[in-house]
């Protein structure tokens, strides 16, 4: 992965950016948890690795989410969690 991106550049860059935001949203109700973006990975597009952290408080400070887009041969993208740490300070 050799692109990083910053939220601004992420939302206007990525055409899959709302398919992930949505993904990380549907954890937030399944774990009780604010997700919020923190990086995004780009190897030419094809493929997008985001990483969403939790709120900087001891109890939340190592919580971690990866979600990790890719797009198939047909164009169409498959969105998956890949890393998920919910574990207290």
């Amino acid at each position: 992965m050799a692109n990083i991106f910053d939220e601004g550049e992420f939302l206007r860059r990525c055409e899959v950016a709302k398919g992930v935001i949505a993904c990380a949203g549907d954890h937030e109700q399944i774990d009780g948890v604010r997700w919020f973006f923190r990086r995004c990975e780009s190897d030419q597009e094809q493929r997008y690795r985001v990483v969403f952290r939790s709120w900087n408080r001891p109890r939340y400070r190592k919580f971690l989410l990866t979600v990790e887009a890719v797009k198939s041969r047909g164009g169409q993208w498959d969105i998956d969690v890949v890393k998920k740490v919910i574990c207290g300070g």
